[in-house]
């Protein structure tokens, strides 16, 4: 990869990376239901330019239902309820351990050694972050920390879907199937969001509205327009291995923005869960 490109893929990572702290910040001035559906309304104005991908329908649906409607329903819920921004972008990966399982049973993809050990020390650091909750009582933060874990599963089944799909052309992958999460997302905030819901319609808040801007034109469009740019040119084992930065970049900047900090448990696990990445990222490159 040239140096251009590996910069281009540590930006993009970088991006996803503050993505969480522009989810904290859009949950003061939107519901966080209100909030995703905001932003698949801005990641989908891009149809108007690119055609509909080779892929039909169901398979759109798919993949707009499980890897966006449902992996962000939870995850923006989960950041909502309380749970930390930086800590949300570390348990979030606990799709890559759904994926590993997923993509055994329904793939029939044959598991390697490194990415089951991978995939344990990520389990045992998410048990960490889970314990810590636990014994500090903190019950709105460890009711976060599921809805997070629900998000990453989410993910991994959105993986799975997009695996077998093959997309050809992920720029309008993302952008037709961003079509799919706006409508039932609003439903469910006008459902169980109210009075916020209503509020966050009827006064307009700055802040609100360039972290909708962010999470659907930089995050989404942006972010996946370049990796999947980057995806077309070199191996997705040499690519996927930037993602590893992901997590990094959000406990950084929700340090710098929110003061973030962290005990010795939750310090533990943030670690096992990232070299549980580095792992399965290595042997994905080796195979």
């Amino acid at each position: 990869m040239t140096p251009i490109h590996a910069l281009a893929a540590l930006a993009v990572a970088a991006f996803w990376g503050f993505n969480f702290v522009v989810i904290r910040v859009g949950i003061d001035s939107y519901p966080p239901l209100m909030l995703a559906a905001l932003r698949y309304l801005i990641a989908a104005l891009p149809i108007i330019f690119v055609a509909k991908p080779e892929m039909s329908w169901q398979r759109l649906i798919a993949i707009g239902t499980f890897l966006f409607t449902v992996q962000f329903a939870f995850l923006f819920t989960g950041i909502g309820a309380g749970f930390p921004p930086g800590l949300a972008s570390v348990v979030i990966q606990s799709q890559a351990i759904f994926t590993i399982g997923l993509s055994a049973i329904y793939l029939g993809e044959r598991l390697r050694p490194r990415q089951m050990i991978g995939a344990c020390m990520s389990l045992a650091g998410l048990v960490c972050v889970g314990v810590s909750f636990a014994e500090e009582v903190k019950s709105d933060q460890l009711i976060g920390f599921g809805l997070v874990l629900a998000g990453g599963l989410g993910w991994a089944i959105g993986n799975i879907i997009v695996r077998s799909s093959k997309p050809t052309n992920m720029i309008s992958t993302v952008a037709w199937a961003s079509l799919i999460p706006p409508l039932p997302l609003l439903a469910l905030s006008f459902l169980f969001e109210q009075p916020a819901a209503l509020h966050a319609v009827t006064h307009f808040s700055v802040s609100g509205f360039l972290s909708v801007l962010y999470l659907g034109f930089i995050a989404t469009n942006f972010g996946y327009g370049i990796w999947g740019y980057l995806l077309n040119r070199y191996p997705a084992s040499t690519v996927s291995q930037f993602a590893i930065a992901v997590p990094l970049f959000g406990l950084a900047s929700s340090a710098i923005a929110f003061g973030e900090r962290f005990g010795l448990l939750e310090i533990a696990g943030i670690l096992l869960v990232i070299l549980g990445l580095a792992f399965n990222a290595f042997a994905i490159s080796r195979r």
